[in-house]
């Protein structure tokens, strides 16, 4: 029962011309990984007819500190992990398929980069960071936002056909 309802779910948000498909790419490709070291990924919807692309980058602000980052994956923020993202997005704004409320890009390739690395793309650190908490435990900080951004647009180019562009938004 619950795969014939993951069935449907899929059917109809796959027929929704707003709908945006997660793709996650592989632990550790390029580098990748989110705060708390679950993979990064990107939402997806994709006109084969079109060289046209349009990436929105998420936003989400920065940890200001170790704590405040081992803070977000403690609260298991979608700032920080992949594990609680949807398989299915809507789009909006210049990620929108909707002609009335996107008339300029809905016929674009249509991406979206989540955001959950506490950096807005620009860490990179190789070896995560150790963390004692209050409590005595140690929380490893995955600071991988510059590898997230290269990994990410690698992963377009080799499995979306990102190769030829004629406009990136």
């Amino acid at each position: 029962a619950a795969a014939a309802s993951l069935a449907r779910l899929l059917l109809a948000t796959h027929s929704d011309g707003n709908a945006l498909q997660l793709h996650l790419l592989e632990a550790e490709e390029g580098g990748n990984a989110c705060l708390d070291g679950s993979p990064f990924g990107y939402y997806i919807a994709q006109n084969a007819s079109s060289s046209d692309w349009v990436i929105d980058i998420d936003g989400g602000g920065w940890c200001d500190s170790a704590q405040s980052c081992v803070s977000r994956i403690s609260g298991s923020s979608r700032l920080a992990s992949s594990t609680t993202w949807a398989l299915v997005g809507s789009g909006s704004g210049i990620t929108s398929g909707i002609p009335e409320d996107n008339p300029e890009y809905h016929t674009y390739n249509r991406v979206r980069f989540p955001y959950c690395d506490g950096s807005s793309f620009t860490s990179h650190r190789e070896q995560p960071l150790r963390v004692q908490t209050g409590s005595g435990n140690v929380t490893l900080l995955h600071m991988r936002g510059w590898n997230n951004l290269r990994a990410a647009v690698a992963s377009l180019q080799q499995n979306h056909g990102m190769s030829t562009v004629n406009n990136l938004i």
